[in-house]
């Protein structure tokens, strides 16, 4: 149980890193969607997720470092069989601090795009999976491993629910129809658009 508070207080700590990506990617999406095209806020998304992925790939590195190096761990916990465990438990750790910048990513990203009716539904679904993927396990580190379904499954059902979060990583002529000015058109745009956006031909 040490070992888990541990990981558990590590992790949570660092995984305020990411965070400012995922506000940024609320305020510059929602901006973007009133004065550029639909294929501008496509590239925005990516660009914001292959960023989100970076960040959450580096903290991770963190993470580890922090449960693993000799000099470090012994300054936080003195227990030497809690040192042992912080080891296993590291993997998983690092592996969820990736997920989770992503997942947090996600939904900002749709809350900025103005499709988020469907985020109680998704976060009751991933608690739901969550809870499948915890049921039998006993040791510290499957416990983390579980966790990976919560932010799996988080992340997975913004583009099983959401029209407009498949669009951005889909082609334009696959993921939403465009008029001239490249916004998705009123007939496509029902769960692309944030509801005070005039969608005007030409425009972006």
């Amino acid at each position: 149980l040490a070992a888990h508070q541990v990981t558990l207080q590590v992790w949570w700590l660092l995984s305020y890193v990411p965070e400012p990506c995922s506000i940024a990617a609320q305020s510059l999406v929602a901006r973007d969607f009133k004065k550029k095209s639909f294929r501008d806020v496509q590239r925005l998304v990516r660009l914001l997720y292959t960023g989100s992925l970076l960040v959450g790939v580096m903290v991770a590195a963190l993470t580890g470092l922090t449960l693993t190096l000799p000099r470090i761990v012994p300054l936080i916990v003195r227990d030497k069989a809690v040192h042992a465990l912080l080891r296993t438990t590291a993997g998983p750790a690092m592996m969820a601090q990736i997920l989770c910048s992503v997942g947090a990513l996600s939904d900002s990203v749709a809350v900025g795009s103005g499709s988020f009716r469907h985020l109680p539904l998704n976060s009751t679904l991933a608690m739901a999976v969550l809870g499948l993927a915890l049921a039998g396990r006993q040791s510290i580190r499957g416990v983390w491993v579980a966790s990976w379904a919560f932010f799996v499954a988080r992340f997975t059902g913004h583009f099983l629910m959401s029209r407009t979060m498949r669009s951005f990583f889909l082609p334009a002529s696959v993921g939403t129809t465009l008029n001239d000015g490249g916004i998705p058109s009123p007939v496509e745009a029902i769960d692309v658009a944030p509801s005070n956006v005039t969608l005007v031909p030409g425009q972006g």
